[in-house]
């Protein structure tokens, strides 16, 4: 942390990051009493989703455009897939 400019760098990226700036961040595990969770990103379902349909012989740019006409914020990959599905 750098007190005088207010900003965060990065060890590894050298990134810095100053006040008021957006940030994506990804939690890969929470832990709780001794269990552990692997928490996926709204991103990586996303992407998930999208490879998916690919698979399927589907457009990246076309499925790109189903997938922002619906609000998949709260849905699994599964429920995404079926969702853009019903767009085609």
């Amino acid at each position: 942390y750098d007190e005088e400019h207010m900003t965060l760098t990065g060890e590894r990226s050298h990134v810095k990051y100053a006040i008021g700036e957006r940030v994506l961040i990804k939690v890969v595990r929470a832990s709780k009493d001794e269990k552990t969770e692997e928490v996926v990103s709204k991103q990586e379902i996303n992407e998930e989703a999208l490879a998916a349909l690919q698979v399927l012989g589907y457009n990246k740019k076309e499925v790109e455009k189903i997938l922002g006409k619906f609000d998949s914020s709260k849905m699994t990959v599964e429920e995404i897939i079926k969702a853009a599905l019903s767009y085609f």
